[in-house]
């Protein structure tokens, strides 16, 4: 991770311990005027929110408002010249009791080098279509 990337996910951590309501004046703080870099910590803090809020949803909740999900990660950086491979699973698929013709599929994919470390791993909530039955 580059420093300016390191810098936004430590301001991006901290700020998950600060309420709220104490939010803007820490970011402030932290950001020390860098506008980029508060816009940058602020989208982050948003789609955490808005990840949580989806967590915590029931399937036809979900669907119904037509939201999707995604946690990724990279473990280890990927190089010019590296082999990747991936592997994909459906972990859970989740029918909608409201609408028939929709569900919510959770796919969990890693992203493996030449070497068969880990580079990329992806949990996802996705809203599919059903075939009719």
């Amino acid at each position: 991770m580059n420093g300016p990337a390191k810098r936004e996910a430590l301001i991006f951590t901290e700020a998950l311990g600060v309420p709220v309501e104490k939010r803007a004046a820490f970011l402030e703080r932290a950001c020390g005027g860098d506008s980029r870099l508060r816009r940058k910590v602020e989208a982050l803090l948003a789609s955490h929110e808005e990840m949580a809020d989806f967590l915590e949803e029931s399937p036809d909740d979900a669907v119904s408002q037509a939201r999707i999900a995604a946690v990724a990660a990279w473990p280890r950086p990927t190089r010019s010249g590296d082999i990747l491979r991936v592997e994909s699973e459906i972990v859970e698929i989740t029918p909608s009791r409201s609408k028939p013709h929709q569900g919510i599929v959770t796919v969990r994919g890693t992203m493996f080098n030449q070497n068969w470390d880990a580079v990329y791993l992806l949990t996802a909530k996705l809203l599919v279509f059903r075939r009719p039955i």
